[in-house]
């Protein structure tokens, strides 16, 4: 009844339709946040200048697709400062959320979903609430409902929502034996994927790495960080955001010591 968790329609380009994915809603955020003991408030949103601008796109109804347009006026930012007792002392966190990288599309195109058409600012609270609770928490926060209803699948979240993906790991190689002719083939290894360069990622998802690598090593969240990647890269962008992850926490280790 709490609702803790929400289905959010997912766009898969892969697919040509919306898929149903299952996200943490804001509430669940700020219980995980408060059970820690640590949440220590949270001040009023702050918003930007309001924009009017006319969004086109195209939406599938009874199987068809339909060219829709929509005008609406919005915040152009929020900003939600939460406040976590660190050593004792009470330390504000603020993220920005800018409306047109938040709110959610409808369909293909650029329209606004009709909550988002009907609620600019509120949803974008959302938004700026679990921005600046993912700073504050960083080990119990996690991208939220509001975020990602209406966001792509694939591009340039490359999030593997269906299905979690594993960590490669490197094994040894096995001492040659004969083989039984009569037994089941053994399947081939898998190759580690190389790990993409950095000028090949868009600015978006490295930016989204370097800030993750940031907070686990000021937090010596590792773990965490590592889970994060493995749901949300693929191939050679997760490669590159592990490497980055392994080599933050090496170089964090004489700080630790």
């Amino acid at each position: 009844m709490k609702r803790p968790v929400h289905v959010v329609a997912m766009w898969s380009s892969a697919l040509g339709r919306e898929v149903e994915t299952v996200w943490p809603g804001i509430a669940e955020v700020q219980t995980t946040a408060a059970r820690t003991g640590q949440w220590a408030g949270m001040d009023p949103a702050r918003f930007g200048r309001e924009i009017t601008r006319t969004f086109k796109g195209s939406t599938k109804i009874n199987g068809n697709w339909k060219e829709i347009e929509a005008e609406v006026t919005f915040p152009e930012w929020c900003e939600v400062t939460v406040y976590r007792i660190v050593g004792g002392i009470r330390c504000p966190f603020t993220e920005t959320t800018y409306w047109e990288e938040a709110y959610a599309r409808m369909g293909k195109g650029e329209a606004p979903t009709s909550m988002w058409i009907k609620r600019p600012r509120g949803q974008l609270i959302k938004c700026a609430k679990a921005a600046s609770l993912r700073a504050a928490f960083p080990e119990e926060a996690s991208y939220t409902a509001e975020e990602m209803a209406g966001k792509p699948i694939d591009g340039e979240l490359v999030a593997t929502v269906t299905a979690v993906a594993t960590p490669v790991v490197a094994t040894p190689t096995a001492p040659t034996r004969a083989r039984d002719p009569e037994a089941t083939p053994e399947p081939e290894p898998e190759a580690t994927p190389v790990a993409a360069n950095e000028a090949d990622i868009d600015a978006a998802t490295l930016t989204q790495i370097k800030s993750l690598v940031t907070r686990a090593t000021k937090s010596h969240a590792w773990a965490s960080a590592h889970d994060y990647f493995i749901t949300r890269f693929e191939g050679g962008v997760l490669q590159f955001a592990l490497e980055r992850l392994v080599q933050a926490e090496r170089d964090a280790e004489p700080q630790a010591a």
